[in-house]
Parts: C-alpha cells; structure tokens; sequence
C-alpha cells in the first residue's frame, strides 16, 4: 500500500481543484511534514527492511503529544469488520457532511472505559465512532426539504442574463436552443434541490466508507507487522476520517448545492432537437468553461479545470461522469447520482417510462423503453397543442365578433344616447390612463344561485323575527305608520312631524327614536326591533272633511286603505323617490340638503359639508352662538340618516325591492356588503364602474389626507387611499355611521355577515330594482286573464276574448309608443313607464326579472265587477289591473289611451282607495 499522498491521487483522481488546496493543508498537517522530512523516526525507511512475509513495514508518524491516549483497537474479524462498516455508514450517513474537517470528533476512536468498565478484548470489540459521533455531531436531515414557492420562479428576462453569465465565452443567443431560456417551475426547481442533496448524501457515505477501508487496512498491516508497535496517539492521529477526504464536506455541501443552478449542465436534456446540434449543448460542471459558474458560487478549489471536453451530448455527458467516477473522482460520481435522481433513473414517473434515454446505453433495454415513452409524451403534448390552438383560434374570432358588435353597439349608442356613450368612453380612457388590467369575464349568476341566495336571506331575516319575538310577553300588532297626504304624500313632512313626537311603540316615532325598553331597572336594547323588522299597517290618512254623520264615517273607512302589501310598496316607493329632496329644517334660515345628486344616483353629503352648511343657516337666523342648537341640529341629522337605515332594513327584512337609485354601487358595497375600495374582491374596474367618474385627471396631484401626509396621486393609492377617504372617511361620522345603525340596529343584524358571501351581482338583483325601466320589461311581467266572469254561451265568450287579445296587444303598443316618445324627458319627472307600474304595483320600479321571478302584474278583462267604458282599476296589493270585460263603445286605441291617462295620472300622490 502506497502512503497517504499517493493513496488519495491513485484513488481519488486528480483532481487539481484537490492537489492544489491539499497540499497547503498538508504542510500544517502532523503527517505530512513527517512525511516530507527525512528526520523522522529513524529516517527514510530502508526498501531492504521487509517483514516475514515479504512486504515493506509501514511508516508511521511520530508521536503527537498531549493528545489522550485510548486503548489499542482490536482487529476485527470479517463478520465484526462487515457489521461496524455498515452500522457505522447506516447510522452517520446523514450527519458527517455537515462537521467541518478539523472537527476533532471526526476520529475513528473506542471509547475510554470508566471505573466501572472492562477494557474490551479481542472477543468483545469495541469500535464506538457510531454513538460517540451520532450523540456529539449535530444531525442534519436532507429529507426534511423546505419546498419552493411560485415566488421563486425567475422571470424569462432574469433566466437568460443568468444563463449567459454562466459560460466562460458567452454564446450568441441564436446558437442555443430555444428550450433553453424557458425558466424552471416550482416542481423543476423543488426537484433539482432534492437531487442535489441525494448526491450530497451519497459522496459523503462514498468518502466515509473508502476511508473506513483504509484504516481498517492499515490497522490490518500493523496487526500483521509484529516489527513495530505504534502508540496510542499516532493511531488517533491516523484514524482521523476527515483527513482523508479528497474535499472537505462543507466544500461538497457547497458544490452540489450549486449545481442547481449550473444550468447549461443540463441544457441538452430537455430540448425537442429541432435543430442537428440543439442537444450537444451539455457541459460538465467540473470543465474549464464554467469557470464563471464557480466564481459566482465560490467554489475555489473544487471541480475546476478537471474535465478538458467542452460540449456533451446527454448521452456523452452521461458517458463521462461514469468514466471519471469509476476512476475515482468523488465529483463526477455525485453528479451521476444527481443526473440520474433528477431524469428518474429505473422509476415510472419520468414522462411514463424508465427515466431519460440518456441515462442507458443504446443496447440497454431501458433504451427502447425511453425513447417510447418520449414518443408517447411528445405526441400527447402534439395533441393538447393542437387543442389549444383551436381553443385560442376560437377565442380569437369570438373576440373579434364581440369587438364587432361593441364597436357597431357604440356606434348606434353616441347615436342614440350620447351620455351612456361618454361613460362607456371614459371608463376605457380611464382603465387605459390608470393601467388597469381587464377583469375576467364574471360567471352568470343562475337561477338555481339566486333562489338558493334568496333563502338563505329570508331564513336569516326569518330567524331574527322569531329571536325578536321571543322577548315579546303578549302578542303586539304590527306598527300603524299613519301617512298624511294634503296635496299628495311629503317624506319631507312626514320625517318633520314623526322625529319631533315622543316615542311611542304604535307609531311611526320608532323610526327615530331609540329601541330600547326601561322600566325601572330593567332595561332591553332594541327591544322595539321586532316592530322595525316585520309587517307594518302603513295608514294613509285624506285632509278631507267627511262630516260626523254616520254615512261620511263610513265613506271615510271606505276611502282608507287595507294594507295588505299595497300601501307598504308605495309608501317605500314614495321614500325613496323622495329621499333625494330631504333637508334638515333650520328655523329661521336656509334648510339644509342631505344628500347630493350622483352619477348613479343620490348620496350622503359629507360631514364637513354638513356642518359647514348647518353653521351658515344658523348664522342667518343669528345662533350660530348657541351650542345647543348646533348639537341639536347634528343629533336631529343623524336621526334621519338612522330612519332611513331603518326604512331600508324594513325593506330588506319583508321582501320589498329597493329603487337602486337610492343607495349608489359604491355604498351599497360599503353598507351590506362590508366591501371598500382597495379590497381584493373589489375590482379596480368595478370601482370605476360604480363611480361614473373621470379619476384619471387626478394622476399626478399632490393629496394632502386626512391623517396630514402629502402623497402624490398614482394608479394604486387612488384606489387605495384617495377614493376611500373622499368617498367613505369624509361621511363616516355623521352621514353613512347613522345609516349602518339604523341598517343594522346598532350592530344587532350583521348584514356584511350575509351579504358578503353573496357576489355584488347577486345583492342587486335580489335587493334593488332594474336601474332602467323599459317598456319590454314591464310587457315581459304582463299576465293577461280573458273573459274573467263570463256567464255567457261559448260562441260570445270567443269572440270577447279576440277583442280583448287585441285591445292587449293594444296595451303593449301603447307602452312601447310612450317609452319612445318620452325619451327626452327630463330626469326629475317620472315617465309613463313609471307611473303605469305604480299604478299597477305600488312601485314605480320593476324588480330584477331574475332575483324576483314571481312578480307579475296580472290584466283583468272582468265582466262582473265592471261594467262598460268603466276606468282602468289597480289592486297594487294583488299588482293586478282590471279592464272591463265589454272595454269601452269606442275600441279606439287613442280612446284607450286617454282614458288610460286620466286613471294614471288622476290617481298621483293619492294613496288611498280613490
């Protein structure tokens, strides 16, 4: 056996990266300056001086002072020699590569025996590195792999700088092959990382087991050479494992933890050949035209210049580590392992095969097998290819056909309505101006979704009213809301007269009052909820002076309407048309508005704008001085806001649609839903939808918030910030804080808890009426009922039934003739369209068609309750309108409808039974 020096160049190869970096270690290194000097124990060795059997006894070095001497290591016999190597390999196989190389623990040593301990015998070995090294070197699991992350993935622009910057001569970009600057994904990467440790795991038991070999040899030598005894410490010294390593393990930790990222190793591999010489694009990690690649991790010393070849193709690549690790070099042995972890060698889960072609031999079986599996995958990737591409040549033509009909849709729109135009002109110009991307195509909500929406709001609102109810001691009827109509119905008046009466738990005072029950101690918050949340006995009270007689009492009951749906559907109806005009009364001054005209509708003014206003009203009537009319006039504001919350929670809780003018996108987002500009399920797009406002002028501006920072406006903290606190912060405290009390009670009905789970969509159509009212739409609802009544003989009753078929179609013509002929109507008058469904139904709006399914108006040709050229007659609590049966003596159609306007328009701001 050869010494030490030559031992590790014979059987490790020579590597250069190794002999350079060794040879400084040596010359610090007890054995090697006595090996290199000639004064050691006895000199040189004589080649003459052999043993019995023939063979030159070994040199030992010199003995190694204050070094604890342990007892001499028995030789083992090849069944103990099997079982330690083993046992030592199995148990440290994780834990070696991790302990730097003068770690002193790293010494084949047994164990000093104590008082109560034998020292071991031949028969009884004791070779302990596996506990001693196992308890005392900290363990390091390569299994327990911290997976990478999507945020990991490289962006193709980073790869390819990465790439290049790897090659000692950069290439031009053309001459690689495409496949090449395509970035790993997280699976590609998660997988080169295990590899990596594999190997890591298999040089160090690889180094381990060949140093194990080595010193059992020489211990074998000794024990056989009887010339020559070595001390104690010479064979610790000796039986120091690090020291026999070609590298340190921190240095093939670092190594292959770099390997990863060598991408042209491995760049041959994974390409299509498309071109004769795409897959001779394969370098070796140890080869001199890496050189950049171990700069960049600092592998000074490691694996450099060892390998001459530039280019591989995968199988010659494959061809040359296995050469030079079977030579001995300890680097291309681990990065077989890592190719052949990485391409699934002899596993069925490399593109269903046996692993890459490249890892056998072209007369090797798993060759054939390979190459079929690449075929197979390759022609499955041809098929889904070919898939997507009529799947993206599909979508490309119904692109263009949508674009089609956008641009012939607008063109007819700035025809027809020009403000609808310019918003739709705006929302582009402002999505392009604030880089927004196009939000996905949004699912069509179901039928199926809305009912299941649509219960599980009615099961909510069923379950507050028998919690509610529970805490009632004897049965209470519903609350009387008595409405005073002199010259039609006035919110204004109505709002005036109830927010200034005591409470009272009959009356329409709940709605301004508190809710709360005391008597004495006991004392119930929103204890008058129930009376909010359930059905009301809505009382429209005539101006006219029936007289005391008993015929006029009975007129006057007669003339009363019986709330039976009816009168609740108009006088909501009447709020919210009317909510848009309520002021706070300031005696003495200017009343002061509390809601602002939008885009979409109407909305709170701001709190400073409110109090800016208040103040100038009480200035004119001079007590602006007197603080308890300024609070007053807050506190009497806030009690409107909280009564429309609760008109609307009313709304809510019985079913009854609220006019979408009444509550803006924006706010109906904020109030039910919880949802506020900048949330991640409040698309930038929408935001701007529901504005209906030019935001890309503010680009640029510098803001000064509310919270005193000054930022310059740009395309996130618009959405972010800016919107958020000119739209919802500046009307919080007085405005939109008392309209979520009365919406919600004071916190006793989560809506947002509700609402949320259901998308904005699906709130509007279940919640708030059609934002357009069309003609179609109302015939879309029209049930006609023929010869309702009719006792006569059949042949009458058919030819009553045509004339009433065509007096419909009639109706219908009508509807559609006033919708074109009111096109330029101002918006604060109500339409026909408008008039016509409030005289059917109560409200002055439809419902969404597909959120409320079962709302009809119901036509009526009735031959017992009416009699000839009788007036049109509405039920709105039944939504039915009654025609005679016999229609009228002159069937004209302009007779119809004159008559049809004198019904409809006799009957405005009258809401009782005339």
């Amino acid at each position: 056996m050869s010494g030490n020096g030559s031992q590790w160049g014979n059987g490790w190869g020579s590597s250069k990266g190794w002999n350079s970096s060794q040879q400084q270690q040596q010359q610090s290194h007890p054995r090697a300056s006595w090996q290199a000097s000639s004064s050691s124990r006895g000199g040189p060795r004589d080649p003459s001086r052999r043993g019995d059997d023939g063979r030159v006894p070994r040199q030992h070095p010199p003995p190694v002072h204050n070094e604890e001497r342990i007892p001499r290591r028995p030789k083992l016999d090849p069944h103990h020699q099997a079982t330690a190597t083993s046992s030592f390999s199995s148990s440290v196989a994780q834990s070696m590569y991790t302990t730097k190389k003068e770690d002193p623990q790293m010494m084949v040593t047994t164990a000093t025996p104590t008082k109560k301990e034998e020292v071991p015998t031949k028969s009884e070995p004791s070779f302990s590195t596996t506990s001693s090294i196992v308890n005392q070197v900290k363990v390091e699991d390569p299994n327990q792999t911290t997976n990478l992350t999507d945020s990991s993935v490289m962006s193709p622009a980073d790869w390819e700088q990465k790439l290049l910057s790897q090659f000692r001569f950069p290439p031009e970009k053309y001459h690689l092959p495409a496949e090449a600057f395509v970035p790993d994904n997280v699976n590609r990467m998660n997988k080169k990382k295990e590899a990596s440790e594999v190997a890591i795991q298999k040089v160090m038991k690889k180094m381990r087991d060949k140093a194990l070999r080595e010193v059992q040899e020489e211990q074998d030598d000794e024990d056989d050479d009887d010339s020559y005894v070595s001390s104690d410490s010479e064979r610790k010294q000796r039986n120091r494992l690090s020291d026999r390593f070609p590298y340190e393990a921190i240095q093939i930790k670092d190594f292959f933890n770099a390997v990863p990222d060598c991408l042209p190793f491995t760049m041959g591999f994974d390409v299509f050949g498309l071109r004769d010489k795409d897959e001779e694009n394969c370098l070796c990690p140890c080869g001199k035209d890496l050189f950049p690649w171990h700069n960049q991790h600092r592998l000074e010393g490691v694996g450099i210049n060892h390998c001459k070849n530039s280019k591989y193709t995968p199988m010659g690549l494959m061809r040359h580590l296995r050469t030079e690790g079977e030579k001995g070099c300890i680097l291309h042995y681990g990065l077989t392992i890592y190719m052949e972890h990485l391409y699934c060698k002899n596993s069925h889960n490399y593109r269903g095969g046996v692993g890459h072609k490249a890892l056998y031999e072209m007369n090797d079986a798993n060759y054939k097998i390979a190459v079929a599996a690449e075929k197979r995958e390759l022609h499955h990737e041809i098929l889904v290819g070919r898939q997507k591409l009529e799947e993206e040549k599909a979508r490309r033509m119904q692109l263009e056909h949508r674009q089609i009909q956008q641009t012939e849709q607008l063109e007819f729109l700035q025809k027809t309505n020009k403000d609808a135009f310019q918003k739709i002109k705006q929302l582009e110009e402002d999505k392009k101006a604030l880089h927004i991307e196009e939000k996905g195509k949004t699912p069509v909500l179901s039928k199926f979704e809305l009912d299941c929406y649509r219960k599980s709001m009615d099961a909510y609102f069923g379950l507050a009213k028998a919690v509610a109810s529970s805490k009632l001691e004897t049965e209470e009827g519903p609350l009387c809301v008595e409405v005073h109509q002199e010259n039609g119905f006035s919110l204004q008046n109505f709002f005036n007269k109830w927010s200034s009466r005591r409470k009272d738990k009959k009356t329409a005072s709940l709605l301004f009052c508190d809710l709360n029950y005391g008597q004495g101690k006991r004392e119930m918050k929103n204890f008058h909820g129930m009376k909010i949340i359930s059905k009301w006995n809505v009382q429209f009270k005539n101006e006219i002076n029936y007289g005391r007689t008993a015929e006029a009492k009975e007129q006057k009951v007669l003339d009363t309407a019986i709330d039976e749906g009816g009168p609740t559907r108009e006088f909501l109806s009447q709020c919210w048309m009317q909510m848009g005009d309520l002021k706070l009364p300031v005696e003495g001054g200017t009343d002061v508005s509390l809601f602002e005209k939008h885009t979409h509708g109407w909305v709170p003014i701001t709190d400073e704008m409110l109090r800016t206003k208040l103040k100038a009203a009480l200035k004119e009537n001079g007590r602006l001085s007197d603080d308890s009319e300024y609070a007053g006039k807050i506190e009497q504001a806030r009690m409107y806001y909280r009564a429309i919350g609760r008109i609307m929670l009313h709304a809510l809780a019985t079913g009854n649609t609220i006019w979408s003018s009444s509550m803006t996108p924006l706010y109906q987002n904020w109030l039910l839903r919880g949802c506020r500009p900048g949330d991640e399920d409040y698309h930038k797009e929408d935001i701007l939808k529901h504005l209906g406002e030019k935001m890309r002028k503010f680009l640029g501006v510098v803001h000064e918030f509310k919270d005193g920072t000054e930022e310059v406006l740009n395309e996130e903290n618009i959405f972010t910030k800016f919107i958020p606190e000119q739209y919802l912060s500046s009307r919080e405290d007085i405005c939109l804080e008392s309209m979520k009390e009365g919406l919600t009670l004071g916190g006793d009905y989560n809506l947002p808890g509700i609402f949320r789970t259901m998308p904005l969509e699906a709130v509007q159509k279940l919640i708030f009426s059609c934002p357009v009212l069309t003609a179609q739409a109302i015939i879309d609802i029209l049930v006609p009922d023929y010869c309702v009544g009719w006792e006569g003989s059949k042949e009458d009753g058919k030819g009553h039934r045509r004339m009433q078929e065509d007096f419909f179609r009639d109706l219908c013509d009508i509807l559609k003739e006033r919708e074109h002929r009111e096109k330029e109507l101002p918006s604060d008058k109500l339409s026909f369209l408008c008039l016509f469904v409030a005289f059917c139904t109560g409200y002055a709006f439809l419902p969404d068609p597909m959120g409320n399914p079962n709302f009809k108006i119901n036509v009526w040709f009735n031959f017992p309750e009416t009699r000839k050229d009788d007036y049109p007659v509405s039920h709105t609590c039944d939504n039915m309108l009654t025609l005679p049966g016999y229609l009228y003596t002159n069937p004209d159609r302009d007779n119809f409808e004159r008559i049809l306007d004198e019904s409809i328009y006799g009957s405005v701001g009258r809401l009782d039974m005339n």
